[in-house]
């Protein structure tokens, strides 16, 4: 990434995450196809099982790229900002890593000289027990808090509901990109 700087070309800029994205790809296609021929039961590797093992680590890869959006910011994305929404909507969806996707893309931003912001130790922490907490209970999700100076039974407090909230930015909601676009709920 030092390389670009000064640089306002922005095909040089996309190859960071283009490289990102195809890293990942490469890492979980070889972890799949290692998976795909354990399941055929360790017969010798043909093209359906390299196909298989390539569909599958695309999905994932999509998913991992594309989770992250919702824990971004709206506007204004830095590379920094968008490896750490990397890294964390993972972690909420997967918390144990059992894929090492995590780790990898640690190794991987690290290569390609991304640095994702560090957070502070006690927000991170507050956020990983209420995650755990509102996982385990029963409870509607937390309602946002009254800003100062508003009545609780103001017109303006009762048309918008509260909803759960990002736990990268908290004034963020989490929505579908075609929730965001069309005003509509995704369909079940």
């Amino acid at each position: 990434m030092s390389d670009l700087r000064g640089t306002y070309e922005e095909h040089g800029w996309s190859e960071i995450l283009t490289g990102v994205y195809y890293d990942l790809l490469q890492y979980l296609y070889i972890r799949n196809l290692k998976e795909v021929s354990r399941e055929a039961g360790g017969k010798k590797r043909d093209q359906q099982q390299a196909i298989q093992a390539l569909f599958r680590a695309a999905d994932q890869t999509a998913n991992v790229m594309l989770r992250a959006i919702d824990y971004c910011p709206p506007v204004d994305l830095r590379y920094d900002e968008y490896a750490r929404a990397l890294l964390r909507a993972d972690e909420v969806a997967y918390p144990d890593d059992s894929y090492g996707i995590r780790s990898e893309l640690k190794r991987i931003f690290r290569r390609r000289g991304l640095k994702p912001m560090q957070e502070d130790r006690r927000v991170r922490r507050d956020i990983v027990h209420a995650l755990r907490e509102a996982k385990t209970s029963k409870r509607s999700p937390p309602r946002r808090p009254t800003p100062i100076g508003s009545s609780t039974n103001s017109a303006s407090s009762s048309r918008f509901p509260s909803t759960p909230t990002s736990p990268l930015f908290p004034s963020i909601t989490p929505r579908s990109a075609r929730e965001a676009a069309t005003g509509r709920p995704k369909r079940g």
